[in-house]
């Protein structure tokens, strides 16, 4: 019986594919090049949200390649910066505009930094996916200062992004079980809910949108296989017989998104609060 793409070959449960390093280890170098620009636009707007200035200090909890804290630095902040994907780290580690950025490997359900120590505390599209996003969002009220903010970001369901919902149905049809896991804190309400029980105030959850743009599907395509972390998990695990899967895949896709440029328009919620 064939198992499913997110079997790790043991009897050990995961919570999510997205739960553990290996995925974004994986997609690191994708997601630096690839994905980074564009999400630079939620970082700005988080960093704006949340009255971030030169001289606060910020910690930038799921890092990734560093897309917040760069923009962090370069307002002045003092940062620090922590994922728990090794790749990742090393990629804002390697970044001239990270000088200055502390950047570490660590778990954000367990920060090692004391309490109260930071003006802001920032998880852009990263609490979402720990095993256990109670403490993940604890330990951001935990060490910010009276006063301070922290922000999450997180993605409405795909169903809202024809384009996406389209790469990952067609994943869904050449590999049952390889589809999109249900996105967590998918709604203002979710995110008003879980912040408030992990003992924030004051949440107000605002929208914001970025384009991804490609000249036509089979871009597009390429695009998502290269920089999407479960399309690298899945790349991983079925190894030489991948490139006939992506291939079938990529047809799908552009049967799906058709000819012409696609544009997919990718809004997300960014919650800011204030400590307890």
């Amino acid at each position: 019986m064939r198992r499913p793409i997110w079997d790790n070959g043991t009897s050990e449960v995961i919570v999510s594919p997205l739960s553990t390093p290996l995925p974004w280890d994986l997609v690191a170098e994708g997601y630096a090049e690839g994905v980074a620009p564009t999400f630079a636009g939620y970082a700005e707007r988080a960093l704006d949200l949340a009255g971030i200035g030169a001289g606060a200090s910020v910690l930038d909890v799921a890092c990734g390649p560093g897309t917040l804290s760069v923009r962090a630095a370069a307002r002045g902040c003092e940062v620090d910066a922590l994922d728990f994907s090794a790749e990742m780290v090393a990629r804002l580690r390697a970044a001239p505009a990270a000088a200055g950025v502390r950047a570490v490997c660590g778990d954000g359900q367990a920060l090692p930094f004391d309490d109260a120590s930071f003006d802001a505390a920032f998880s852009m599209f990263g609490v979402i996916f720990f095993p256990d996003r109670a403490a993940g969002l604890r330990e951001l009220r935990r060490v910010v200062r009276p006063g301070g903010a922290m922000v999450v970001s997180s993605w409405p369901a795909l169903d809202g992004v024809p384009q996406m919902a389209a790469v990952f149905a067609s994943v869904g049809e050449v590999f049952p079980g390889g589809s999109a896991p249900a996105p967590a804190l998918a709604t203002p309400d979710d995110l008003r809910h879980e912040l408030a029980a992990a003992g924030w105030r004051d949440v107000v959850v605002h929208t914001h949108a970025e384009q991804f743009e490609a000249p036509d599907a089979a871009t597009f395509w390429a695009g998502m296989e290269r920089t999407l972390a479960p399309l690298a998990l899945m790349r991983h695990t079925l190894g030489d017989q991948w490139p006939r899967v992506r291939d079938r895949i990529g047809r799908l896709v552009v049967d799906k998104l058709g000819d012409g440029p696609v544009v997919a328009r990718m809004p997300a919620w960014i919650a800011v609060g204030r400590p307890a």
